[in-house]
């Protein structure tokens, strides 16, 4: 079952510049621990002799670098330039990325499933926080290393994939399906890659950060995350082939992709 239509959200904004996220414009988290905003706009803020969070009128105190945000707002990044390549590409999701999607969609329904806590839109409490499960498929089932940056996992012609280092010594053979392949073809798996790398450092980050809880722009980004998993795999069995290169290009392939995401998530959200 080919997994082709999985888009993501937008980067989340600082909600006063609107400047997206980075490492060098990290969220700020207030003393309020509900409310962020980026390290430019709190020099802003006390520079005005603004003592006060805008949103609730908490004192602001010494803000944070709220890194939970800032993991999420790295991986989307790395994940949506991944899925640009691979839309340019024509291909699908590998099968190791789809099972991701499926784990991480799991996760994800523990918060914004029927039961959860977030099932009314409400910001769940710290203890109520489910731990992040070790993920299946971040790593080489030849050599057993994890995937990383030293230790990239490519696509086989079958869609598997295994490390780099395997794909040049193996058999030519896939170690899961036997299928064969040239190991001349073979390509990193940036959308894989992307989620061996982002995964890891996230789950510290949780354990970490649960003491203070999940805030409203976390909220967002995993309520957002949530329906693109949920549409993706609902639709995985229908998905037709992957846009490749043509008429509507895969910069707008991947545009209409996003939009129809969104929107899905607007309704479900409407709804509730």
């Amino acid at each position: 079952m080919a997994l082709s239509r999985w888009a993501l959200p937008e980067v989340p904004t600082c909600p006063y510049c609107l400047v997206a996220y980075s490492e060098e414009r990290e969220p700020q988290r207030f003393d309020c621990r509900q409310h962020d905003c980026c390290r430019d706009c709190v020099v802003q803020f006390v520079s005005f002799g603004i003592k006060q969070c805008p949103e609730c009128r908490v004192a602001i105190g010494e803000p944070t670098t709220d890194r939970w945000l800032l993991r999420l707002v790295l991986f989307i990044r790395t994940a949506r330039e991944a899925q640009r390549k691979r839309l340019d590409s024509g291909k699908p999701l590998t099968f190791e990325a789809k099972h991701f999607i499926e784990q991480a969609h799991a996760y994800l329904e523990k918060l914004f499933g029927d039961h959860g806590p977030a099932a009314r839109g409400q910001i769940p409490l710290a203890h109520q926080i489910p731990t992040l499960p070790p993920l299946e498929d971040i790593e080489c089932v030849t050599c057993w290393n994890t995937f990383s940056q030293e230790n990239k996992p490519v696509r086989l012609t079958c869609n598997h994939c295994v490390c780099a280092d395997c794909a040049a010594q193996w058999t030519n053979t896939c170690p899961k399906c036997r299928a064969s392949y040239n190991p001349d073809e073979v390509e990193v798996d940036e959308s894989l890659l992307a989620m061996a790398i982002f995964y890891p450092d996230l789950c510290a980050t949780i354990e970490e950060s649960k003491q203070h809880g999940v805030n409203c722009e976390i909220f967002n980004v995993l309520a957002e995350l949530h329906a693109c998993t949920k549409r993706a795999l609902v639709n995985a069995a229908h998905a037709g082939p992957a846009p490749a290169r043509g008429a509507a290009g895969s910069e707008e392939a991947f545009e209409r992709e996003l939009a129809m995401a969104m929107a899905a998530s607007e309704a479900e959200w409407e709804g509730r």
